[in-house]
């Protein structure tokens, strides 16, 4: 009983320091694709070697207790040196990555080898842990199988609960640092208990475990399998449900909104779900069936079920419905988990079973527990890395989702087939069945055709890609061409092309003697390549794309609209986490340009932390600007103040400017200088007003420098008292990763309100009465009459939105059209002023 608590603990205390090591690293690596590949593989990798390693060793143990604190401890040791080697590795990581250039294989393969030494050392020891707990407890060939099952059983509870907490409960309100210290504190108790438990005179006179003891009753009848062929399974169901598992999660993107919470719920009910089929197959081990038929059984069945899974989807999504409820966060998520198990529970289970069960028809050839244990885990291992491998670099691409879900369902029927022949008990009906069976599923599986994704009734695919990200399409909705990943997921379109286009006007109207840009996201790629006109005079333009079939869209559907981004020789475009590219690169810039994104989205929290802009401005030439644009229309007011006091952190002066008057719909822009001061002074350096007016002449700007001055919002820093009680969002505490998809569940039964409409415009005349425009200093230098002009835009937006108000109520509230006229006057008065 203590010994199996230990073991769930150790459960527990694993799988939170996966999780963790996933986030810290995609932080260092990038939350690329290839660069979470190279992390759970290198985890992966670890606990095979420890599997293997240790179970040959096992038999020599006579206190395996000791050893199993002995192994804890090794966790704990190695888990304790983490963060000094991460905080080398962050020192060292720029020079690895410019070593090699452009050099992709090396960029791969130095992340590889920094996961490597990070994290196998500690799941080396952990991968030990199994076998030699097995090596303690399996005293005899007939109980292998029952004992074995339990303990890969309660080990993966364990890890159910690691999985919970790590993913609901302990980053949001501790942070990633003081969770890995709870980890730590789990792992020591372990250590501390297996150590008082050795010393328990029953351990310390234990003879050596070199053989089993006599089974009280003789295993009934001959090897169902021989040993390659066991061997052969335990690697195939290792593969096969980590690639299902990877192509279940991808599935499930195409419904879900992709936060931190919706994959953590994923996980916890896989876990949860292989636990019960490991639960189950050591009720199977106690009973006196035929092995061999029972095996056969189960993965026909997993074989079906998987095969159902496409299909069991769609049906209950409506066909890939967005996921939504109207009863806020915890509505939310219990619709994910029931969705989730409904689909799932069963496939999940009956996989869970598969590589337990296998551990009962190894019995006749087991000498040695630990020994045999510790090499069926480290094969399975094995084949899990390659299955997570195969499933996202190569089945999404070569064969899309459904085919590669499917794909798999036939291969295990097929596989049900193979077992047959290779059990000689089984009759020819036996063979002849599952043969029949096999065709049918084939024909029936591999025959349907599901759509890719998620489209309205007047929406057109033009063109999809499936890949380890998601998947990308260029639709089209009448004369609108969009671009979309996992079908709920827009990255813009030909509508929006203007407003897509202002992302980088306003900004180089802003420093228009800029020479280089960055721009962090490429979306359908309009905005990077309005920068590509010549009337700007830019010698360098960088663009970074975290997801390569987005470039692949946006070159072949988007080049009427890009101009010359993927022909002009100043023009770069690289697919590469666009943080992790600034973090590497030694290169600056005049601009960077952060596109927008739904900040609540798993991975886009870090692009507004306080390390991020911190960054940002270490890579800003002298008198560079960083332009970070914001979705009002997906953020609160709590997390638009938790973004502008950690960007107030870092840069001297903060001022915000809006891209369009869209009342519900607005975009602002968070302008961060590297020293305070205005953009319009005639001595400022970079901003020289008569040669911007020289400049905008030139180039026959639609937007003069007063017409700018209606997009202006406020000055951010002069109004910091508005935002200082916000906390800092951090890579330590991602709040924004973690807050945001709460206040979006919040907003479906409005608890919460975006900041979008009257609460920005009620924010933008708190930041004018703060810093009044006509002494706030980003205006300096501008004359009285032309900075009348920023007041006019607030009153410009309090005019539309009240004009909205009355187009939606006429009769109920004609107040709103007074309310909007009297705006319009206001608007009107400073408007004249300025001529």
């Amino acid at each position: 009983m203590v010994i199996g608590i230990l073991i769930f603990i150790s459960g527990t205390a694993g799988l939170i320091y996966e999780i963790l090591w996933m986030e810290q690293l995609g932080l260092l690596f990038g939350n690329s694709a290839q660069a979470a590949a190279s992390t759970l593989a290198a985890f992966f990798l670890g606990l095979g070697l420890g599997s293997w390693w240790w179970g040959q060793r096992v038999s020599r143990i006579t206190n395996a207790l000791r050893v199993y604190a002995a192994l804890e401890a090794g966790v704990l040791v190695c888990a304790s040196v983490y963060f000094v080697l991460l905080w080398c590795f962050h020192q060292i990581y720029p020079w690895l990555i410019n070593f090699g250039g452009s050099n992709t294989l090396w960029a791969l393969s130095a992340k590889f080898v920094l996961a490597l030494v990070l994290v196998c050392p500690a799941a080396f020891f952990m991968g030990g842990t199994l076998p030699v707990i097995g090596q303690l407890l399996v005293r005899n060939q007939n109980d292998f199988g029952r004992m074995g099952s339990r303990l890969y059983g309660i080990n993966t509870l364990g890890a159910t609960l690691g999985a919970y907490l790590a993913g609901f409960i302990l980053p949001p309100a501790l942070g990633y640092t003081r969770s890995y210290l709870v980890s730590l504190c789990l792992t020591a108790f372990v250590v501390c208990m297996a150590l008082l438990l050795a010393r328990l005179p029953s351990q310390e006179s234990r003879p050596s475990s070199k053989q089993m003891d006599p089974a009280p009753e003789p295993a009934t009848g001959p090897p169902v399998l021989s040993q390659s062929m066991i061997a052969l399974f335990c690697f195939i169901s290792g593969l096969m449900t980590l690639a299902l598992e990877v192509l279940w999660t991808h599935m499930f993107s195409h419904v879900y909104e992709n936060t931190v919470y919706t994959f953590a719920a994923i996980m916890v009910t896989t876990l949860l779900s292989l636990a019960v089929g490991a639960g189950i197959s050591s009720f199977l081990a106690r009973r006196n069936w035929s092995g061999g038929k029972v095996l056969l059984i189960l993965i026909a069945s997993a074989g079906v079920w998987v095969g159902l899974t496409p299909h069991l989807f769609m049906t209950l999504t409506g066909n890939m419905q967005l996921v939504s409820s109207s009863t806020g966060w915890l509505g939310y998520h219990e619709k994910v988990f029931a969705l989730t198990v409904a689909v799932l529970g069963i496939p999940l289970c009956l996989l869970g079973t598969i590589f337990p069960y296998l551990l009962k028809l190894s019995e006749p050839y087991v000498t040695c527990a630990g020994g045999m244990l510790g090499r069926l885990a480290a094969i399975n291992t094995a084949g899990a890395i390659l299955g997570s491998l195969l499933a996202g670099f190569v089945l999404l691409s070569w064969w899309g989702l459904w085919s590669s879900i499917q794909g798999m369902a036939v291969l295990y029927v097929l596989l049900a087939v193979m077992l047959t022949f290779a059990i000689k008990s089984l009759s020819k009906v036996w063979r002849v069945t599952a043969l029949g069976a096999a065709l049918l599923c084939s024909a029936l599986w591999l025959g349907s055709d599901l759509p890719p994704m998620h489209l309205s009734p007047q929406e057109i695919m033009v063109e999809y890609w499936h890949g380890a990200s998601g998947t990308v399409a260029v639709v089209n909705k009448g004369n609108n061409r969009m671009l979309k990943v996992d079908g709920h997921y827009g990255l813009g379109g030909s509508a929006a092309a203007e407003i897509e286009r202002g992302q980088t006007r306003i900004p180089l109207m802003l420093h228009p003697q800029a020479r280089s840009i960055f721009f962090l996201g490429l979306g359908t790629g309009i905005t990077a390549g309005e920068a590509c006109s010549s009337q700007y005079g830019l010698k360098r333009i960088v663009a970074c794309e975290l997801i390569p079939e987005v470039v692949t869209a946006s070159r072949k559907h988007f080049s009427d609209f890009t101009g010359t981004l993927f022909t002009d020789p100043r023009c770069q475009v690289m697919v590469d986490d666009g943080r992790n590219y600034l973090k590497a690169t030694r290169e600056t810039f005049d601009i960077i340009n952060s596109d927008l994104f739904i900040v609540y989205r798993k991975g886009a929290g870090s692009l507004y932390s306080l390390e991020h802009f911190q960054n940002v401005k270490a890579h800003l030439a002298p008198n560079g600007v960083f332009v970070l644009w914001i979705p009002l229309y997906q953020l609160t007011k709590e997390e638009f103040g938790i973004i502008a006091r950690t960007m107030i952190e870092v840069f001297p002066q903060v001022t915000a400017w809006r891209n369009q008057f869209i009342t519900w719909g607005d975009a602002v822009a968070l302008v961060g200088q590297t020293s305070e001061g205005s953009f319009f002074a005639e001595d400022h350096p970079g901003y020289p007003l008569d040669k911007r007016r020289e400049n905008w002449k030139r180039q026959g700007q639609r937007l003069s420098e007063t017409n700018l001055l209606l997009n202006y919002c406020g000055n951010l820093s002069r109004a910091k008292k508005l935002f200082s009680g916000y906390p800092l969002n951090t890579d330590d505490r991602p709040l924004i990763e973690y807050s945001g998809p709460i206040s979006a569940s919040l907003q479906a039964i409005d608890k919460a309100a975006w900041l979008a409409g009257p609460k920005f415009i009620a924010l933008m005349n708190e930041m004018q009465t703060c810093a009044p425009p006509e002494q706030d200093p980003a205006l300096g230098g501008l004359p009285p009459e032309q900075r009348h002009a920023a007041r006019a835009g607030y009153y410009l937006a309090r005019t539309f939105l009240f004009e909205d108000y009355y187009k939606k109520t006429r009769e109920t509230e004609p107040v709103w059209r007074q309310e909007a006229q009297k705006a319009q006057r206001e608007f009107d008065t400073l408007w004249l002023q300025k001529e």
